[in-house]
Parts: C-alpha cells; structure tokens; sequence
C-alpha cells in the first residue's frame, strides 16, 4: 500500500488478486484578467503543466498569442458556474477591478477551490473584505484568500509577481497531493 494524505494512491490486496491506483483530478488554474501580470499567471501555469484557464471580461475575440486549455470572454462568476470549481481548481483574480474579481472570487470560495487569490493593492484588502461579507462569503472561506498573493521579495515585475503566486497554487496543490 503506497499513499499520501489524500488516500491510498496505490493498493494491492491478495485475496482476492485485486490490483488498484486513484487518478486524481489534473489540477487546475482560473485566472481573470488580460493585463501583463494575468497573462505572466495563465503563461507560467500552462508551462508548469496546469489545465489553465483564462477569462478576460470583454477582452478580445481570439485567445492570447500562448496556450491555454481554454479562453473565456465573460466575467469570472459566469465563468466559475460554467466550469467546474473544486478542490483541484485555484483561482487567480487579476482583472484589477473588484465588479469582476470579487464574483470570480467568491464563486471559487464557494466552490471549495484550493487556492483563491486576488491581486490588488494592499490598501484595498479591507474593503474587498468587507464586500466579500457582505455578499455572503464565509469566514471560513475568507480564511483562505490570499490578498496581494506571492512574494514582494521577488520584485514587482508581471513575471516576478506571477512567480509567486505560481507557487503559492503549487504548494497548495502538493498539500492535497494534487502537485506535479
């Protein structure tokens, strides 16, 4: 019996011959927005292997000029209802603008989502709060937001800052046994 905090990854029973491996979910990335830093978020999920999704409200026709698994034009609440949100999804809010980012982000909480995080100025993490309150988001679930996500350590650059947040989701995906 091979197995992590998730469960048996691995079984083999003799009596009867039985034989068994869990598959689980690939792991998925959500993010909003079309500004550099979203696009450094969506780029750098899809080259670490991630089923990544991109949703620009209003953005252009054609996806952006990098592979994604698939590219939404409407807003991000729309968008979670339409895809399925679970603990193997993380969603990245980078539209800049709470009327887009706080519906993606409370669908994600709601969801169960494994990692939710909006990128903004820390100036405006109270009153996000606040609104996510008052929509009806859970303490439990504002718990787990990560406002102004990633490590100022690394820079401010749409790269520097994505890399960050790539690996905040990624070690909250390794928590669940969902990692790479």
């Amino acid at each position: 019996r091979v197995s992590d905090e998730a469960g048996a990854t691995l079984t083999f029973e003799q009596e009867p011959f039985r034989f068994a491996r869990r598959f689980d979910p690939s792991p998925r990335v959500i993010v909003s927005g079309g500004d550099p830093g979203a696009l450094a978020v969506a780029r750098m999920a899809t080259m670490a292997g991630f089923e990544t999704v991109l949703v620009r409200p209003g953005g252009p026709d054609g996806p952006p000029p990098f592979p994604v698994s698939r590219y939404l034009r409407g807003e991000p609440e729309d968008a979670l209802k339409a895809i399925p949100v679970d603990g193997w999804t993380a969603y990245v809010g980078a539209t800049h603008e709470d009327h887009h980012d706080l519906g993606g982000c409370l669908a994600a909480l709601r969801g169960c989502a494994a990692w939710v995080g909006m990128i903004g100025a820390r100036s405006r993490s109270e009153g996000r709060l606040a609104a996510l309150r008052a929509a009806g988001a859970s303490e439990e679930g504002l718990t787990r937001l990560h406002l102004n996500p990633g490590d100022p350590a690394l820079g401010k650059a749409p790269f520097e800052v994505a890399t960050g947040i790539l690996a905040e989701i990624m070690k909250a995906f390794a928590t669940i046994g969902a990692g790479r």
